[in-house]
């Protein structure tokens, strides 16, 4: 397995934790919402007032909490240039209507939306082909949405 980011072949993902490779640096631990929207915002608002002295140039969220709150647009349009300029990314899991707007509005520029069609799909699969002592892959992939400033109007069509 190749991480993006690293460039680095691992056995098991996710492999070492990125301590300035190719430019990129990951915090000492995550930051943990457990669920909650309120929470979510809450370090969002706190990374972007503190970005700059912390030396943090992209925020990854692996779910789309915060831009489910419609008070994300008034914790990241004060730093609308700054993301516009690319001096701060941010990126979001999720391709929802409401997280689409922030696209269009220039308050994010990516979102990454899982498929639970065919999740679902393929775990009923998967269970029938065990069931009936059928090989199954050990990794499934399934496709992603994958939504930018520049698609967005079309990126969740089929």
């Amino acid at each position: 397995m190749v991480l993006a980011l690293s460039g680095k072949e691992y056995e098991t993902s996710p492999g070492k934790r990125l301590m300035g490779d190719k430019g990129w640096t990951e915090p000492t631990t995550p930051l943990y919402n457990f669920g909650s929207f309120e929470q979510a915002l809450e370090d969002l608002k706190n990374i972007l007032n503190s970005y700059k002295r912390r030396d943090i140039n992209a925020i990854v969220a692996v779910g789309g909490w915060s831009q489910f709150l419609p008070d994300y647009k008034e914790v990241v349009e004060p730093y609308k240039q700054a993301i516009s300029d690319k001096e701060i990314i941010i990126i979001t899991a999720d391709t929802a209507d409401e997280q689409l707007v922030y696209l269009k509005d220039g308050l994010a520029h990516a979102n990454v939306g899982q498929n639970p069609f065919e999740m679902g799909r393929q775990a009923i699969l998967t269970l029938y082909k065990l069931a009936t002592k059928k090989s199954v892959e050990a990794i499934q992939y399934i496709p992603m949405t994958y939504c930018t400033q520049e698609n967005y109007q079309t990126c969740t069509k089929n």
